[in-house]
């Protein structure tokens, strides 16, 4: 990997982590208020598989939505703005934190029910199969507690029958909510779940971006030759709670021991370590994105909010609308 290409990989973590540092700092402030599901720990995963598609390829998301949007190309001042439930949002103000798509980056569907982005992607990446010339590939990301979700197994089966070029990217932080993962799952990984659908499994350090990157290349690859699905197993932390306000059943120590391996803070120690960054270029990095990230909030704040007539726009197509109005407008005789 060209040192290009590990900087552009550094920016995309750093990116992420300072957008999230200033939702914690908003929430402190009153601003914004307790929530929201922070990707922090989860980074290098988001940006080595990122790193790994192309701009036409697809995603579908889970709760920890906004770092995904940014990773994608996201526009900083739309996601914050669609934050603070304004109209210039990237989706007008009206799906928040959680609910958010975006077709212009290939963000196709982001949902706060588990695992539902699943089905989502297969049924996109089997479109894009039959319908599709250029090979494209749909990563679906999801956390470790989802693979015990029965629309898992169902989508991973369909898509290893019809060898769907669709990457299942598990972010494994061996946490679902608060509960061990050994207490609701029996297998030791979750990679070797895919065994069981003829699905090639990998398991990777996902605190590790270069490593994830490298297992992402390979798992696109093989799908864009029709090679089928993977399932990346990614084992990380999660360095925050499951969401901001949810009380944290580890204890301080453990959070304490999970913050050594924060990916940020390890991939700029391995950069600074092979003389490949040095801190002049980290505090460049943080001063560029923090005032990107502040830019985002004053035009948040100085945005409108949506119109009440707005509320209902977007549910149906043109059609169903005029239908809905017709039946509005009838009456018995």
């Amino acid at each position: 990997m060209r040192d290009k290409e590990k900087i552009e990989l550094l920016r995309d973590m750093m990116r992420i982590r300072i957008f999230e540092e200033k939702i914690l700092e908003l929430i402190q402030q009153k601003e914004l208020e307790l929530g929201f599901h922070l990707l922090m720990g989860h980074e290098g995963i988001m940006a080595g598989v990122s790193g790994a598609l192309r701009n036409d390829d697809y995603i579908t998301s889970n709760h920890r939505t906004m770092g995904r949007y940014l990773s994608r190309g996201g526009d900083t001042k739309k996601i914050m703005a669609e934050i603070f439930g304004k109209e210039t949002g990237v989706c007008q103000g009206m799906a928040g934190e959680m609910l958010i798509a975006d077709k212009s980056i290939g963000f196709l569907f982001s949902s706060v029910t588990v695992a539902a982005g699943i089905p989502v992607a297969v049924g996109a990446a089997l479109a894009l199969q039959r319908l599709s010339k250029n090979n494209q590939v749909v990563a679906c990301f999801f956390g470790d507690g989802a693979t015990c979700n029965g629309i898992f197994h169902e989508a991973m089966n369909v898509a290893a029958v019809n060898k769907a070029p669709v990457l299942f990217v598990c972010e494994n932080n061996g946490l679902s909510i608060n509960i061990r993962q050994s207490e609701w799952m029996s297998t030791l990984t979750v990679a070797e779940r895919a065994s069981a659908y003829g699905v090639k499994g990998e398991r990777v350090d996902g605190t590790d971006v270069e490593a994830v990157n490298g297992v992402a290349r390979l798992a696109v690859e093989r799908a864009r030759q029709g090679g089928g699905p993977t399932l990346i197993d990614a084992t990380t932390v999660r360095l925050r709670p499951h969401k901001e306000g949810l009380a944290d059943n580890r204890s301080a120590d453990e959070i304490k021991e999970d913050w050594k391996k924060d990916p940020v803070g390890l991939y700029i120690k391995k950069l600074e370590d092979s003389k490949q960054i040095d801190q002049n270029l980290v505090k460049k990095l943080r001063s560029e994105l923090m005032a990107e990230v502040n830019e985002a909030v004053d035009y948040a704040k100085a945005s409108s909010f949506p119109k009440e007539s707005k509320l209902m726009d977007n549910l149906y197509s043109e059609q169903m609308s005029d239908a809905f109005a017709r039946a509005a407008n009838f009456r018995f005789r």
